[in-house]
């Protein structure tokens, strides 16, 4: 079903996807030729962060994804930034990790249009 997907940049922010869209998303993303994912304001919970976490590690040709603006709970945040750290095709993401009092938490730049280098700060 999901055999030759040939779209380079998909943007499907401000669309409530949730947990359900983000889980089907994830099973596509491992095949596609998706460079550029923008899925940043969906209402995405843990269960679909945990999906996407898995299919980040697994992909070979995503370059960039923005997430901020869903539920990423302290959980889904460290499987996150894991599976960006093991992607190796993955240069840039909007959303990195802080430790703060021992809790892990989500942290973005202020400027719009800057990205992020995946990983810890």
């Amino acid at each position: 079903m999901f055999d030759e997907l040939t779209c380079c940049r998909l943007k499907l922010s401000c669309n409530q996807l949730c947990d359900r869209g983000c889980e089907a998303l994830a099973q596509a993303l491992p095949v596609s030729s998706v460079v550029e994912l923008d899925i940043s304001y969906n209402e995405i919970a843990s269960r679909g962060i945990e999906a996407l976490s898995i299919a980040v590690a697994h992909s070979t040709k995503l370059k960039t994804l923005f997430l901020w603006g869903n539920h990423l709970d302290s959980s889904s945040l460290q499987s996150y930034v894991a599976a960006c750290n093991n992607c190796r095709s993955l240069s840039h993401t909007d959303v990195l990790m802080q430790i703060v009092d021992g809790e892990a938490n989500a942290v973005r730049r202020i400027e719009p249009s800057s990205y992020y280098v995946a990983g810890l700060v």
